[in-house]
């Protein structure tokens, strides 16, 4: 009888730790599936809301007072004094806005930040609240607005699952997708600016990812030899020609985001801005894919092919 009651204790200890064990494997699946909502359904939501919301309010501003500046330059004025009416509501909202970018192919329509580093905007929304997808940002090595340096570099997320932000500049990876979307429309909040796709590439952002070298694509000033000889290092690793002109009398802006071809990949667009009396969209005819673009060492090492361009002279800026 006393072995009996003992296995009779033991069995009961047995159930009890395997309800415990399930309640805490319930809790596990739970917990789980509302992470997973959260940051797959509620959250994304959440942030198309917030970009939809901001974008309305641009294009009410726009249909309200168009390209009207709000004043004219003055040494002493304000930047709130100066800027594009169309942006002031935003600007009051938060005034680290700095500009906007359209990309009518992709209906694209987003806010441009400027934080205190390159860090800031990366997982916050216009309004600052924490943001898994962030918000496109201007270099914050750019000061001046009002005059726009030889590099007009912006960062923001390629979030692979959906396009919110700048996945898609995925699209214009190759000709058929250039064709398509051969124009972006990037301005400040002082003025309009119509940009001309030049060249997209795949790069690092780590010089352990290419035999010791970072390309830098994100230089903001340099003298005309050199921004020649950085042309030179963009045709080299170009997807394909676009039939745009480049020259060092020029001014470019590098869109930069991240790609999926191996670990921390960025693929980077360059535009040209609009020459005066140019017509507003280039001719998309001429546009011809690149044989043999340069890409990282770690490209290869995931292809599993030869770099064919281990020995090039590097190119630094001054």
């Amino acid at each position: 009888m006393e072995q009996t009651s003992q296995v009779r204790k033991s069995g009961r200890r047995l159930s009890r730790t395997r309800i415990c064990l399930l309640i805490v494997l319930l809790l596990v699946l739970c917990g789980s599936i509302g992470a997973y909502l959260y940051c797959e359904v509620w959250l994304p939501r959440m942030e198309a809301e917030e970009t939809a919301r901001v974008a309305e309010v641009k294009k009410t501003a726009e249909q309200n007072y168009g390209n009207r500046p709000l004043g004219k330059w003055d040494e002493n004025a304000a930047p709130r004094d100066v800027m594009l009416e169309k942006y002031a509501a935003l600007y009051e909202e938060n005034s680290d806005l700095r500009g906007w970018i359209s990309v009518p192919a992709f209906d694209i329509e987003l806010p441009i930040m400027r934080g205190i580093d390159n860090e800031y905007y990366l997982r916050r929304s216009f309004s600052g609240s924490w943001s898994l997808a962030g918000t496109p940002f201007f270099d914050y090595r750019i000061t001046d607005f009002g005059t726009l340096p030889r590099n007009t570099v912006v960062y923001g997320h390629n979030m692979r699952r959906n396009d919110i932000m700048f996945g898609v500049f995925q699209n214009i990876r190759t000709v058929e997708g250039f064709r398509k979307c051969p124009v972006i429309e990037v301005d400040t909040i002082y003025r309009e600016y119509r940009w001309f796709v030049y060249a997209v590439f795949v790069t690092n952002p780590y010089e352990s990812q290419d035999n010791g070298y970072f390309f830098p694509y994100n230089c903001i000033d340099t003298s005309d030899a050199s921004f020649e000889e950085y042309i030179k290092e963009i045709d080299k690793r170009k997807l394909y020609t676009t039939g745009v002109e480049l020259t060092p009398q020029d001014k470019i802006l590098t869109i930069s985001t991240c790609c999926y071809d191996f670990r921390h990949a960025r693929l980077v667009v360059v535009a040209r801005l609009q020459r005066k009396n140019e017509p507003d969209t280039p001719d998309v005819s001429l546009a011809v894919a690149n044989p043999n673009p340069k890409y990282p060492q770690a490209w290869y090492d995931v292809k599993r092919q030869t770099n064919p361009f281990v020995d090039d002279p590097r190119w630094l800026p001054d």
